[in-house]
């Protein structure tokens, strides 16, 4: 069905709210800026702001989703013909980069993984992150059921085997963001792209070395 101009010029005028709170945030910080601010920025009036956004959080969730919407399309741009092992890893290698290439988004992205800010989204952002978990979850188990037939990975839960994966991912997030990337005060900060490396390379091993494991 084709757009009606109406549509159109709502998403349109939605697009410019994101894209100027985007740069609001950038300058002035995320908890700084309200809603006030960015209608004013746009020239779009307050309540005309809330008919697309009911407050700040859903503006956070929308930020967050588009962000994730697009990483988890370019992680899944793998080859199917090569192994687990390299599928895994160059997934890992997108997400990572993005959330450093786009510090913002990936603020923005970590604070809206909390079921405390979920909770109080409207029902179609909170269906929204869902559908994402479960298309991201499709993706990633598809990869290991590949990776467990294929006797790269031990024959365990889909659940089980990335538990450590994600623990690992969100945490290295964590320090990303703080600009952190060194284990003990006295020792010397090692760079992001070494850090990332580092990071990778020990998930991997980890994921990989559990058919080692006792």
């Amino acid at each position: 069905m084709q757009e009606s101009r109406k549509d159109r010029a709502f998403r349109q005028r939605e697009q410019e709210l994101i894209a100027t709170a985007i740069d609001l945030f950038a300058q002035s910080g995320i908890e700084k800026v309200t809603v006030a601010d960015i209608a004013k920025a746009t020239d779009i009036g307050k309540g005309t702001v809330y008919k697309h956004f009911s407050c700040k959080d859903e503006l956070f969730a929308r930020i967050a989703i588009d962000f994730l919407t697009d990483m988890f399309s370019q992680a899944a741009e793998q080859d199917p013909k090569t192994s687990c092992y390299e599928r895994m890893k160059s997934m890992f290698e997108v997400c990572f980069n993005l959330h450093i290439q786009f510090p913002l988004h990936s603020e923005i992205a970590l604070r809206c993984e909390t079921p405390e800010f979920r909770d109080n989204l409207s029902q179609s952002m909170k269906d929204a992150f869902a559908k994402l978990n479960q298309d991201f979850y499709t993706m990633v188990g598809d990869m290991v059921a590949q990776g467990i037939e294929d006797k790269e990975l031990p024959d365990m839960a889909i659940e089980e085997l990335l538990c450590g994966t994600h623990a690992t991912f969100t945490g290295a997030l964590q320090m990303l963001r703080s600009r952190d990337c060194n284990c003990f005060d006295h020792t010397e900060s090692i760079s992001e792209s070494r850090f990332v490396a580092l990071i990778i390379q020990f998930t991997m091993a980890g994921l990989f070395g559990l058919k080692q494991v006792k």
